[in-house]
């Protein structure tokens, strides 16, 4: 309990604040019951920030420009015996020069089946994103807890093929622990979530003809000659899934967690008389242990996980029925998406009475990516190994209003180990095979550097005040080694007050 006395005296800085949460191994699982057996702190924090991006190493859906307005607001409050965490995300964000997405407000989730096209657009984008936690002490052995969480996109496409997207999912987590003595705990949560996404195609400039590529994955896809009519894309899913947790409390504090989803998402055309487009069967499996000490002088954290993901891609034949609409005819797996993930961490803390003076880190990724198209024959394969090594210091400049400066820097490098991408189909020339994909193979399987600096300033609003100011600056530099993928920056602002 010691972070939550140290806020009312000295309030809660930047490096407190990422230091509590460190601390709190439960608070990094979906089991929101598991609060409860950390430091269960009051706060809350404000932030609002700008941060953009620019260069021509990146997916091409990603465009060579991004700028995002942010808004943050995240706390925890005890009411009587439940103790309650919330948090809501607001961004605006507008891509310039976005190519090969004409319908999802978000490309990258891993859904196959959508449409693309060949103009560059600009989009504009807003997400909410609201989340809470709520734990309570049923006896001393039996805790209860809920997460529950909100979502909602919206996407919007500036040229021919126009695109208005409206992406909606609600989440709910409801969780146990048990404590089997005051230092072994046992918890389990269950996991639930709904997803929608709308998304309606339109062509301002009626007197050029569009052409539109409908998505199977791998490239492979249908030309449609003109979509002048519009098109809806409806996709509806559900997450079903569970959670286990073990921790031990003693000299050395330590969480293991497995968590487990599978999601079946359908994808169809229109809403009046929908037609079956696909369905993807997502499976999930992540594991992770979380270890930390905490000594006189120096702290250790230490983590491990591994994460396996598992799509497969069933693709229909229907027939339109006067009289019942369009029936299914014949579904099989046509595409199969797997990805492997083992990552690690370490870090050492130099211990200090405002959280922490100062750390030093090495964390290794590894990625491997399988994904196969059956028929026609089409493959996308990667492994990469990324290394990163990082550190930050946290200097009292004054005493008077605890004015402090924390700065940090990081450096990477992704060791491309094998990648390649093999189409067999019958249109090769398609954009969705020579630009999207080979876009792709090309970005995912570069070796790359990428550097990163930062800055929070940060002192007491006043002497009679618990709040403290806090201004930011982070900038991040990356590289491909092959010269003509070039380069990309990120520069990030943001002010805050942490309470």
């Amino acid at each position: 309990m010691g972070v939550a006395a140290q806020e009312a005296d000295n309030g809660l800085s930047p490096a407190a604040l990422e230091w509590m949460k460190i601390n709190g191994l439960w608070r990094q699982t979906p089991n929101a019951a598991g609060m409860l057996l950390g430091d269960t702190a009051v706060y809350s924090e404000l932030s609002a920030g700008f941060d953009t991006y620019r260069g021509s190493f990146r997916r091409p859906e990603q465009g060579d420009q991004e700028n995002n307005l942010t808004f943050s607001a995240e706390g925890a409050e005890k009411l009587k015996k439940t103790y309650v965490w919330g948090r809501f995300d607001y961004s605006r964000q507008t891509l310039r020069g976005a190519l090969y997405n004409a319908s999802l407000v978000d490309p990258f989730r891993g859904m196959p089946y959508y449409v693309i096209d060949q103009n560059a657009s600009d989009w504009n984008n807003q997400r909410y994103d609201l989340a809470f936690k709520a734990a309570y002490p049923a006896s001393s052995k039996i805790l209860f807890g809920i997460e529950s969480s909100y979502k909602a996109w919206i996407g919007a496409k500036q040229r021919d093929i126009r695109v208005d997207s409206r992406f909606y999912t609600t989440d709910v987590k409801p969780s146990v622990v048990y404590s089997v003595t005051p230092r072994h705990h046992i918890g389990f949560n269950l996991h639930y979530y709904n997803l929608k996404e709308y998304s309606e195609m339109s062509v301002v400039n009626l007197y050029i003809l569009q052409d539109a590529y409908e998505m199977y994955g791998l490239g492979n896809a249908r030309k449609n000659a003109g979509i002048n009519n519009g098109r809806e894309g409806v996709y509806i899913g559900n997450n079903v899934g569970f959670g286990i947790q073990y921790a031990y409390d003693g000299a050395v504090r330590f969480l293991l967690a497995s968590d487990f989803d599978k999601k079946v998402e359908d994808a169809q055309i229109g809403q009046m008389t929908p037609r079956d487009e696909g369905t993807v069967k997502d499976v999930q499996w992540r594991t992770r242990l979380q270890a930390l000490y905490k000594g006189q002088t120096w702290s250790h954290a230490f983590t491990l996980e591994y994460d396996y993901r598992h799509i497969d891609g069933i693709e229909y034949v229907t027939m339109l029925n006067d009289s019942t609409g369009w029936d299914k005819l014949h579904s099989d797996v046509r595409s199969k998406y797997r990805t492997q993930r083992i990552g690690g961490g370490y870090t050492l803390f130099g211990n200090g009475s405002d959280g922490y003076r100062k750390q030093i880190g090495l964390d290794m990724m590894y990625t491997k990516k399988q994904d196969d198209y059956l028929l026609p024959a089409s493959r996308l394969d990667y492994e990469n190994l990324l290394l990163t090594v990082q550190a930050k210091r946290n200097y009292l400049l004054s005493a008077r209003l605890q004015k402090r400066l924390l700065v940090g820097a990081s450096v990477s490098y992704n060791f491309n180990l094998s990648g390649n991408y093999r189409y067999d189909g019958n249109y090769p020339d398609y954009p969705s095979v020579i630009g999207l994909m080979q876009s792709d193979i090309d970005y995912l399987s570069a070796d790359y550097s990428l550097g990163s600096i930062s800055a929070t300033y940060s002192q007491r609003v006043n002497t009679h005040s618990g709040a403290t100011a806090f201004a930011k600056a982070t900038f991040t530099y990356s590289r491909a080694e092959e010269e003509v993928l070039g380069s990309r920056t990120y520069l990030q602002l943001s002010i805050g007050c942490n309470f």
